[in-house]
């Protein structure tokens, strides 16, 4: 999908952890995150991350960075607006997602089966 014309959050977020590759091979399957890249710097690792909703994001974000104990620090920034044209991929098989973790195939599957996001209130 291309950012600039869809009406979908994304966030660019920025990972410092003590050991990257253990953050890489958690996250290589997530159908939220579009793009990572190991990067130089105070952090290590950068994820852009797209859902249908803020609050989605930030509890994968809770889930899968803050509450690991790999993980030092964690930044986000919410993308605004797009200038230039921007395409991401989408992983179709997020359409499978029950709500108990982040998407079809995420290694959080056996740890967790009883956490459950809360369900969002749309306001008409």
């Amino acid at each position: 999908f291309n950012i600039k014309k869809v009406d979908i959050v994304s966030t660019i977020v920025f990972i410092s952890t003590k050991d990257v590759e253990n953050i890489v091979e958690k996250i290589k399957d997530c159908p939220f995150i579009n793009h990572a890249f190991k990067i130089s710097g105070e952090y290590n690792l950068l994820c852009i991350i797209s859902a249908s909703d803020l609050q989605t994001i930030e509890r994968l974000i809770d889930l899968c960075f803050r509450k690991d104990p790999n993980v030092i620090n964690v930044k986000t920034n919410i993308l605004i607006e797009s200038i230039h044209d921007f395409v991401v991929p989408i992983d179709f098989t997020i359409e499978d997602f029950d709500g108990r973790y982040c998407g079809p195939g995420c290694h959080l599957k056996e740890e967790i089966p009883k956490f459950k996001f809360q369900e969002i209130e749309k306001e008409e």
